[in-house]
Formats: structure tokens, sequence, C-alpha cells
């Protein structure tokens, strides 16, 4: 049986669908690491299943979906995220970066933003928020270069006050 199984890589299982997605997170609930990225047709409800059965899940990676995925920041021992933003028409939800501020901000040790122009200010203030917070991973977003100077002069201006 594979019921002890902790670590699962399925990147870039192109043919898993949401009836496969379900067994495997009803019968793997001793996963610590979960890959689902590239799996493009996983929803929403593939999200909740993951929040329901596999609490002990300290690291997942996933492609961003049309979807709401924001359930998944409410995992109990998640410590690494990595997100694959794989339609850069469709950025990743800025309902994600703030229930990370709401629920993860003591925890999160890790985020890797895989996404072309998806941050912006106001989701990097969110980021922020996440205390623990300890590798910020931020590739192929130019929206941040522009924005990286207010940034700066929000701290000058902290630190004045």
């Amino acid at each position: 049986e594979f019921r002890d199984i902790e670590e699962l890589s399925l990147n870039a299982s192109r043919s898993i669908q949401s009836y496969h997605f379900k067994e495997i997170a009803k019968n793997l609930t001793s996963l610590q690491a979960l890959d689902i990225r590239n799996c493009i047709h996983l929803k929403s409800a593939d999200f909740n299943l993951i929040l329901k059965h596999l609490n002990k899940l300290e690291s997942l990676k996933f492609s961003s979906i049309t979807e709401p995925y924001e359930c998944i920041a409410q995992l109990p021992k998640l410590k690494s995220l990595e997100i694959l933003d794989i339609d850069r028409y469709q950025p990743i939800r800025h309902q994600l970066f703030e229930a990370l501020a709401k629920h993860q901000s003591e925890q999160l040790e890790e985020l890797v933003i895989s996404s072309q122009n998806s941050l912006n200010f106001g989701k990097a203030s969110l980021i922020g928020d996440l205390k623990k917070l300890k590798i910020l991973g931020c590739a192929s977003n130019e929206m941040l270069d522009d924005q990286c100077s207010n940034i700066d002069l929000m701290q000058q201006a902290y630190q004045q006050s």
C-alpha cells in the first residue's frame, strides 16, 4: 500500500482529472509534500480536497487556475508554497495573498512565485505580512521593478516618522 507516502510529485501529469485526484487525496493522507504543477485539469474542488484530506502538508507546489484556490492558505502545517502561473493573462489571484497574510503570517517560511507580471505593490505588501518568511522567489515579475522604488520610499517614510 501507498498510504505512508510522504512526498508525491505529479508535475506535468496532464492527464490527471479531478476524479483521479480525489482518490489520491483521500488515500494519501500522510503526504507532507505535494507537487501538482502543470496538472491542467484540476479544479477548485480539488484544492478543497487538499485542505480536507491532506492536513499534514508542509510543502505544496501548484499551478494557478482560474477558479478559486485560496483555501490552501488554511493548511495547518504549510511552510513552503510554490505557485506557477501558466496563464500570463490570468494572474495569481489577489485573494490568495490576502488569505496567506491572514492564515500563514506566523508559519509560512518559503514562497516562490513563478509568474509573468502577477505581482504588484498590493500583493507585495501582503507578502510583507508573512513574518516567518525566510525564502522569497519572484521570477519573471517585471511589474515589481517599477514599484520597488515605492517600497523603498515607504520604508524611508516609516523610519522617519
